[in-house]
């Protein structure tokens, strides 16, 4: 799966500007709706239009677009729970490519039976947590209105073993393409509680690949783990509560700064 910064509730401020797109953000709860990138134009010639498209799509392989198109009249947007930089520097592309068509933006289109077209490279099946002690868990919103998508792990480990422990995740995390790391503790008798959180930062700048996190090698390299150093999932007595601690970091003021 893709781990890291994204935008999902508001848009990204001071990072991305935008002429003809307009956002759409996720509203989370019982609307569950995508986060989206929206352009409703008038156009001559669709189908030049919808050949352009599909072969910047098909140049940036992590792309996706949706169209919309009754006559001449067209809805072209982007939409997920987690838009990534990609995303955005994506769909800049796309805008620059419409300004170069020199179609006409509108308000809003009110279709009464749309062609739908999906536009899109196929792509590997993103793998999910299968244990227990793994969740994906949303960040609150930072820095340009960012939020992160992590892994979290709670665990409780003897304290003469701990910061071996956390040197072996650290070895881990570097194998397996993680970038950020860092972790909240409280002492519990002989015990030391963990709260470990797993991720990466903004993905896709340059349009650059973004990078894919192996769920299934990373369990089952945890799991080894527990085996070495007796922990225990879950937590025993108090709850975390400190300063987080960082063992790797990047884009910090996007995954732990202030709003």
């Amino acid at each position: 799966m893709v781990l890291g910064v994204y935008w999902y509730f508001e848009f990204p401020s001071g990072l991305y500007e935008f002429e003809y797109f307009q956002y759409r953000k996720g509203l989370g709860g019982h609307a569950d709706n995508p986060a989206e990138l929206v352009a409703y134009i008038i156009c001559e010639n669709p189908g030049h239009l919808i050949k352009n498209l599909e072969r910047l799509t098909q140049q940036y392989k992590e792309s996706y677009l949706f169209i919309r198109m009754e006559g001449n009249r067209l809805q072209i947007g982007t939409g997920s729970h987690h838009l990534f930089d990609y995303d955005f520097e994506f769909m800049v592309k796309v805008e620059t490519l419409l300004k170069k068509e020199a179609v006409v933006l509108v308000d809003k289109h009110v279709f009464e039976a749309p062609r739908l077209i999906r536009l899109f490279s196929p792509k590997e099946k993103m793998a999910w947590p299968t244990k227990d002690f793994l969740r994906i868990v949303g960040s609150s919103i930072r820095k340009n209105n960012a939020e992160t998508l992590a892994l979290r792990m709670d665990c409780h480990i003897g304290e003469g073993v701990k910061n071996a422990f956390l040197e072996e995740l650290g070895l881990i995390a570097d194998a397996e393409n993680i970038r950020v790391l860092y972790y909240l503790e409280k002492k519990y008798h002989d015990r030391i509680n963990l709260m470990l959180f797993f991720s990466n930062g903004r993905q896709g700048l340059g349009l650059q690949p973004k990078q894919v996190i192996q769920l299934p090698r990373l369990e089952m390299k945890i799991e080894a783990l527990k085996e070495q150093y007796g922990i225990e999932f879950g937590h025993t007595g108090n709850y975390p509560d400190s300063t987080p601690q960082i063992i790797k970091m990047v884009d910090q003021e996007f995954v732990l700064g202030k709003r």
